[in-house]
């Protein structure tokens, strides 16, 4: 811990360090362009010579009659003190080339006759001493200077051109990042020893914070050296190309997405990931769920449910900011070794169904009988429901009592106990809105409503398309799913 907070410190004076040097010059050379750019009439360039006739006063204090004194760099001579202590105005010039600084400095008591010339030869510039109420106003300055950066690039635009700016630009690097997050999960499957290295850069994420959602202590300074670099570099270069593909179709500059505004989505996202790593990883999107992870309440964004169900299966919930990702490849649904049990009779979707789930590589596939009504029967439906996760229904009666059985006697596997059991209920359009919408609230279970069509030949539908479609949209996280070509089904 000691250590962590060593290195983030020193990170940090470095870059500050750096920060400041790198202002200093630039203010150093403003200042400097601005002395030759204001220059009065009595300054005159010939021949890489300056001459620069500066009003100053008549000393208070004598140093010897001819005023005559030398300085060195970094401290205050005689001369320089006689300069800030004044009385009475004069002028005197100065000549500057490139390696010798030559002030004539009249006496006072020659009255002008007889000129001391002061000379001072060096390769480094001549500097004085600051006080530190100018370094002060120098942070202050820097800081206006930033302010006024930031307020300048955000009201560049209007309001809506600037809000899609950044949700492109920031769009752009969360979306190569999830591409290079499932890359390096392929990677650390493979079978060649090179990829497996290469993913192990992102694996060491998961041993840190691993599938029982607890944090291992063991792998944090692994999680810190590879994963956050490389999830920052993924992202700042994913925005990057980002602002490229803006710029070849024309929607780089002025009023549109500006360098400026870039910038300041390039900056967001390497703060962010320094606030990351002085969290020691264990941001708002790594947080401990007992005993199983609560539903994701986001549609289109990723919350903390939805990445802890990443860590409970790594093959799925695949997205860091977005679920557009898992949209395309199917990944917003884990099927994957699940035990699944069709209750009821479906008719020609059911065998087209287990198909489909068998595809999908679920662990078993049972058939429960509800009608039954012998004691028998009701032990061997508790045992079955005690080893499901998925439960199949139809819209037969009994379907309330036999989800809250389920719900009672669900038994989850030690590999799964994290994950919500879940209920598919297929609906030829006879439950009531009011029933679909208070098991979609359950807590307790993850309910999905299947809208289907009894005649097997509507539209000339086949049950494998239909069963098909169904899988299709689960595989996108969808809880209100078409089996048809009934696209209102959504809006239900």
């Amino acid at each position: 811990m000691m250590e962590l907070r060593l290195l983030l410190s020193l990170h940090v004076l470095l870059a500050v360090t750096l920060l400041a040097v790198s202002l200093k010059g630039v203010g150093a050379v403003d200042a400097s362009e601005d002395c030759l750019g204001n220059a009065s009439p009595g300054m005159s360039i010939e021949d890489n010579i300056v001459d620069i006739h500066i009003e100053h006063q008549e000393p208070l204090e004598r140093y010897g009659s001819k005023y005559q004194s030398k300085t060195t760099l970094g401290r205050n001579t005689p001369f320089q003190h006689s300069i800030v202590a004044c009385s009475s105005l004069s002028v005197f010039p100065i000549s500057i080339t490139s390696n010798e600084v030559s002030l004539n400095y009249p006496s006072a008591a020659a009255n002008a006759s007889n000129n001391s010339q002061l000379t001072t030869t060096s390769t480094r510039p001549v500097t004085s001493n600051t006080s530190r109420g100018h370094d002060s106003r120098y942070w202050f300055s820097s800081i206006e200077h930033v302010l006024d950066f930031a307020l300048q690039a955000l009201t560049a635009s209007s309001p809506p051109v600037l809000f899609l700016s950044i949700l492109w630009l920031y769009f752009s690097g969360s979306f190569f990042f999830d591409v290079g997050h499932w890359t390096m999960h392929k990677c650390s499957k493979s079978r060649s020893r090179i990829l497996r290295s290469i993913g192990y850069l992102h694996e060491v994420h998961h041993l840190y914070f691993n599938r029982r959602l607890k944090f291992n202590d063991r792998y944090q300074w692994q999680n810190m050296c590879y994963e956050l670099p490389l999830e920052l570099s993924c992202q700042l270069f994913g925005t990057w190309l980002g602002y490229l593909l803006a710029n070849s179709v024309g929607l780089t500059g002025p009023g549109l997405i500006s360098k400026e505004i870039l910038t300041l989505v390039l900056a967001f996202e390497t703060v962010r990931s320094f606030v990351v790593a002085c969290m020691e990883g264990r941001d708002s999107n790594h947080k401990s769920y007992s005993p199983v992870v609560p539903k994701d309440p986001h549609p289109f964004l990723v919350g903390p449910e939805y990445h802890a169900l990443h860590h409970v299966d790594p093959s799925s919930y695949i997205g860091s900011t977005f679920k557009v990702f898992d949209w395309f490849l199917g990944t917003s649904c884990s099927l994957q070794s699940r035990r699944v049990t069709v209750a009821g009779d479906l008719g020609a979707y059911g065998p087209a169904l287990k198909q489909e789930l068998l595809s999908e590589s679920v662990s078993c596939i049972e058939d429960l009988n509800i009608l039954s009504t012998d004691s028998k029967e009701s032990n061997g439906r508790i045992e079955v429901l005690a080893r499901t996760d998925i439960l199949i229904i139809g819209s037969e009666p009994g379907s309330d009592e036999l989800i809250d059985l389920f719900k009672k006697y669900h038994k989850a596997k030690a590999s799964q106990s994290l994950l919500l059991p879940e209920v598919w209920c297929f609906d030829t359009r006879k439950a009531s809105l009011q029933q679909v919408k208070e098991r979609h609230n359950d807590e307790d279970i993850l309910y999905r409503h299947i809208v289907c069509h009894s005649e097997r030949q509507w539209l000339g539908l086949r049950p494998e398309w239909a069963a098909s479609m169904a899988i299709w949209w689960i595989r996108r996280g969808m809880r209100t799913v078409p089996a048809s070509c009934d696209v209102l089904a959504l809006f239900r």
